[in-house]
Protein backbone atom coordinates (compact mmCIF):
# COMPACT_ATOMS: atom_id res chain seq x y z
CA UNK A 1 0.00 0.00 0.00
CA UNK A 2 2.81 2.26 0.28
CA UNK A 3 3.68 4.47 -2.22
CA UNK A 4 5.64 7.19 -1.18
CA UNK A 5 5.81 10.66 -3.51
CA UNK A 6 7.87 13.45 -2.99
CA UNK A 7 5.99 15.67 -1.23
CA UNK A 8 3.37 14.26 0.06
CA UNK A 9 4.75 10.31 1.99
CA UNK A 10 3.35 7.16 2.35
CA UNK A 11 -0.37 5.84 2.87
CA UNK A 12 -0.66 3.77 5.52
CA UNK A 13 -3.23 1.88 6.67
CA UNK A 14 -4.08 1.94 10.59
CA UNK A 15 -6.50 0.53 12.99
CA UNK A 16 -8.21 3.06 15.25
CA UNK A 17 -6.15 1.86 18.47
CA UNK A 18 -2.75 2.84 16.08
CA UNK A 19 -4.56 6.07 14.94
CA UNK A 20 -5.05 6.84 19.11
CA UNK A 21 -1.96 5.99 19.88
CA UNK A 22 0.05 7.98 16.97
CA UNK A 23 -2.23 10.94 18.03
CA UNK A 24 -0.46 11.25 21.28
CA UNK A 25 2.76 10.46 20.29
CA UNK A 26 2.28 13.67 17.89
CA UNK A 27 0.22 15.51 21.02
CA UNK A 28 3.72 14.82 23.14
CA UNK A 29 6.08 16.28 20.63
CA UNK A 30 4.27 19.65 21.73
CA UNK A 31 4.41 19.42 25.20
CA UNK A 32 6.19 22.87 26.69
CA UNK A 33 4.93 24.46 23.68
CA UNK A 34 3.52 28.16 24.79
CA UNK A 35 0.03 28.55 25.01
CA UNK A 36 -1.91 31.79 24.25
CA UNK A 37 -5.66 31.69 24.54
CA UNK A 38 -5.75 33.75 21.86
CA UNK A 39 -3.56 32.14 19.71
CA UNK A 40 -5.11 30.75 16.12
CA UNK A 41 -4.59 27.35 13.95
CA UNK A 42 -2.09 29.75 11.98
CA UNK A 43 0.09 30.90 15.35
CA UNK A 44 1.18 26.84 15.11
CA UNK A 45 3.88 25.75 15.52
CA UNK A 46 4.68 28.77 17.84
CA UNK A 47 1.76 28.95 20.04
CA UNK A 48 -1.87 27.69 20.94
CA UNK A 49 -5.15 28.24 22.24
CA UNK A 50 -6.43 25.13 23.49
CA UNK A 51 -8.62 24.66 20.41
CA UNK A 52 -6.11 25.65 18.17
CA UNK A 53 -4.15 22.75 19.47
CA UNK A 54 -6.77 20.33 19.10
CA UNK A 55 -7.50 21.44 15.77
CA UNK A 56 -4.23 21.22 15.07
CA UNK A 57 -3.62 17.73 16.32
CA UNK A 58 -6.77 16.25 14.59
CA UNK A 59 -5.62 18.02 11.02
CA UNK A 60 -2.44 15.86 11.19
CA UNK A 61 -4.42 12.57 10.91
CA UNK A 62 -7.27 13.74 8.72
CA UNK A 63 -9.90 14.97 10.72
CA UNK A 64 -11.43 18.35 10.42
CA UNK A 65 -12.58 20.29 13.30
CA UNK A 66 -14.04 23.88 13.77
CA UNK A 67 -11.77 26.40 15.22
CA UNK A 68 -13.14 26.89 18.76
CA UNK A 69 -13.93 24.75 21.36
CA UNK A 70 -17.62 25.21 22.08
CA UNK A 71 -17.94 24.81 18.24
CA UNK A 72 -15.77 21.38 18.93
CA UNK A 73 -18.44 20.21 21.21
CA UNK A 74 -20.76 19.31 19.07
CA UNK A 75 -17.93 17.03 16.62
CA UNK A 76 -18.01 13.13 17.28
CA UNK A 77 -20.00 10.69 19.48
CA UNK A 78 -20.85 12.05 22.78
CA UNK A 79 -19.46 9.72 25.63
CA UNK A 80 -21.40 8.25 28.34
CA UNK A 81 -19.42 9.07 31.32
CA UNK A 82 -20.63 6.61 33.39
CA UNK A 83 -20.52 3.89 31.86
CA UNK A 84 -18.06 4.67 29.39
CA UNK A 85 -14.08 4.61 29.69
CA UNK A 86 -12.12 7.40 28.02
CA UNK A 87 -9.67 6.06 25.15
CA UNK A 88 -6.77 8.16 24.29
CA UNK A 89 -7.78 10.72 22.10
CA UNK A 90 -10.87 11.71 23.31
CA UNK A 91 -11.88 15.17 23.38
CA UNK A 92 -12.35 16.64 26.82
CA UNK A 93 -14.96 19.34 27.69
CA UNK A 94 -14.96 22.11 30.09
CA UNK A 95 -17.35 25.00 31.48
CA UNK A 96 -16.43 28.48 30.11
CA UNK A 97 -14.82 31.18 32.27
CA UNK A 98 -15.02 33.23 29.55
CA UNK A 99 -18.94 33.48 28.55
CA UNK A 100 -19.86 32.38 25.17
CA UNK A 101 -23.10 32.95 24.93
CA UNK A 102 -24.26 29.27 23.21
CA UNK A 103 -27.82 28.18 23.71
CA UNK A 104 -27.13 24.74 24.68
CA UNK A 105 -24.03 25.08 26.76
CA UNK A 106 -21.55 27.16 27.62
CA UNK A 107 -18.39 25.05 26.64
CA UNK A 108 -14.71 27.24 26.74
CA UNK A 109 -11.96 24.51 27.35
CA UNK A 110 -11.05 21.78 25.55
CA UNK A 111 -8.17 19.15 26.30
CA UNK A 112 -7.44 15.71 24.87
CA UNK A 113 -7.91 12.05 26.61
CA UNK A 114 -3.71 11.19 26.65
CA UNK A 115 -4.26 8.30 29.05
CA UNK A 116 -6.35 6.71 32.04
CA UNK A 117 -7.28 9.61 34.25
CA UNK A 118 -5.27 12.08 32.12
CA UNK A 119 -5.25 14.69 29.21
CA UNK A 120 -2.88 16.87 27.81
CA UNK A 121 -4.27 21.01 26.85
CA UNK A 122 -2.93 24.32 26.86
CA UNK A 123 -4.16 26.74 30.01
CA UNK A 124 -3.24 30.01 31.48
CA UNK A 125 -2.13 28.94 34.42
CA UNK A 126 0.97 26.88 32.92
CA UNK A 127 1.28 28.91 29.92
CA UNK A 128 2.06 25.80 27.93
CA UNK A 129 1.24 22.65 26.29
CA UNK A 130 1.18 20.00 29.29
CA UNK A 131 -0.26 17.17 30.94
CA UNK A 132 -2.08 16.63 33.74
CA UNK A 133 -4.89 15.18 35.73
CA UNK A 134 -8.54 15.01 34.24
CA UNK A 135 -9.82 17.44 36.91
CA UNK A 136 -13.45 16.77 37.97
CA UNK A 137 -14.50 19.60 36.80
CA UNK A 138 -14.93 17.82 33.08
CA UNK A 139 -19.03 17.78 32.00
CA UNK A 140 -18.37 16.43 28.36
CA UNK A 141 -16.61 14.04 26.08
CA UNK A 142 -16.44 13.04 22.33
CA UNK A 143 -14.88 10.42 20.66
CA UNK A 144 -13.74 11.19 17.15
CA UNK A 145 -11.62 8.62 16.27
CA UNK A 146 -13.59 6.15 13.96
CA UNK A 147 -13.40 2.37 14.68
CA UNK A 148 -12.33 -0.04 12.42
CA UNK A 149 -9.22 0.56 10.13
CA UNK A 150 -8.69 4.51 8.24
CA UNK A 151 -5.71 5.24 5.77
CA UNK A 152 -3.61 8.25 6.76
CA UNK A 153 -1.58 9.94 4.50
CA UNK A 154 1.97 11.17 6.16
CA UNK A 155 3.01 14.34 4.83
CA UNK A 156 6.55 14.93 4.06
CA UNK A 157 6.72 19.06 3.60
CA UNK A 158 4.75 21.03 5.69
CA UNK A 159 2.16 22.87 4.24
CA UNK A 160 1.18 26.39 5.54
CA UNK A 161 -2.69 27.62 6.13
CA UNK A 162 -4.16 24.59 6.01
CA UNK A 163 -7.60 25.62 7.82
CA UNK A 164 -10.05 22.95 6.16
CA UNK A 165 -9.83 19.31 4.76
CA UNK A 166 -10.48 21.14 1.11
CA UNK A 167 -7.29 22.46 1.49
CA UNK A 168 -5.34 19.53 1.87
CA UNK A 169 -7.05 18.39 -1.59
CA UNK A 170 -6.39 21.30 -2.97
CA UNK A 171 -2.76 21.05 -1.73
CA UNK A 172 -2.51 17.59 -3.46
CA UNK A 173 -4.56 18.08 -6.71
CA UNK A 174 -1.43 20.85 -7.34
CA UNK A 175 1.69 18.39 -5.98
CA UNK A 176 3.14 16.31 -8.82
CA UNK A 177 2.82 12.78 -8.27
CA UNK A 178 5.90 10.70 -8.91
CA UNK A 179 5.73 7.79 -10.37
Amino acid sequence: MNQPDSVLGDVRELSSDQIRTELIKRSRLLLGKPYDRMAAPSSSPHSFSCSSFVKVLYSTIGIWLPRYSVDQSYMGREIDLSAEELLPGDLLFFRNRFPIHDPDRSIGHVAIASKPGYMIHGSSPQSEIFEELIPDSLINAKRLVPNGTSLILDLKATPINFQTALDLVRFCQRVPLST
